[in-house]
């Protein structure tokens, strides 16, 4: 049963394909805001989760993998 990659980048495609290429990649429709008052090293986890959950009612029988990753400059996203 193939993994379910819930994100849009080539990047994150071709490095999970170095694991197993029986990947299905499917990017979550998802507008990535984030509460105000959110810590900067939350912000990842909190958009991952976003994503997984989007895409995981269309593959109900399969493992959905949420990732993001964020750019933080003096404890600002």
């Amino acid at each position: 049963m193939p993994l379910v990659l819930a994100s849009a980048s080539p990047r994150r495609q071709a490095l999970i394909r170095l694991i197993d290429d029986d990947v299905v990649c499917c990017p979550a429709a998802l507008d990535e805001q984030v509460p105000p008052g959110t810590k900067a090293a939350d912000v990842p986890l909190l958009l991952a989760r976003q994503k997984a959950r989007a895409v995981a009612p269309q593959f109900p029988d399969r493992t959905v993998l949420g990732c993001d990753t964020v750019v933080v400059l003096d404890g600002r996203v």
